[in-house]
């Protein structure tokens, strides 16, 4: 079964086309949300259609620390929320970034982004993934988000996102 496991929405039109779109390219047939799918005041009908063709084919929400000030889904949704860490074998789908003494965490939360510059061209801030021995820290998926620009612990690698290519950078 082929999951498309999302970071941060944050309840925005492009993410949520974004997101509907690229599972339905991939084959998806499961969506598992690493947190935070509602917030910023997005229109609660429209809201609504998206979250129901995401359900339809199964969603879990791992709940964010902004789904818990906006509140669960509605029943209406059809959208299953848990509590982290969620079973998702052989992961762990969690919200805030942890590293398990077992398994292998799949975390959202932070938004993980780079500067990168080179001779002649004009810097670039990117998404990033931040992978690691126990853990992997997913980038946000709605651009609404921003980006936090940090360094990688001892054993992770940035891996830069553009477009649809994927860039590993070096350490530091």
């Amino acid at each position: 079964m082929r999951i498309a496991i999302l970071s941060d929405i944050h309840a925005n039109r492009e993410a949520f086309e974004a997101c509907l779109t690229d599972a339905a390219r991939q084959g998806a047939q499961r969506f598992v949300l690493l947190g935070d799918l509602v917030g910023y005041g997005a229109d609660p009908g429209w809201v609504l259609s998206r979250a129901q063709e995401m359900a339809a084919q199964g969603a879990v929400l791992i709940r964010g620390n902004h789904d818990d000030h906006a509140g669960d889904p509605p029943p209406a949704w059809g959208i299953d929320v848990v509590t982290e860490p969620h079973p998702l074998p052989p992961f762990l789908a969690c919200h805030l970034p942890v590293e398990p003494r077992t398994g292998y965490a799949l975390c959202g939360h932070i938004h993980p982004g780079v500067w990168l510059s080179g001779a002649g061209e004009a810097p670039a801030r990117l998404p990033c993934f931040v992978v690691g021995p126990r853990r992997a820290i997913l980038p946000a998926f709605g651009r609404f988000t921003g980006l936090a620009m940090i360094r990688p612990e001892a054993g992770e690698t940035r891996v830069a996102i553009a477009g649809s290519r994927l860039f590993p950078l070096p350490p530091g």
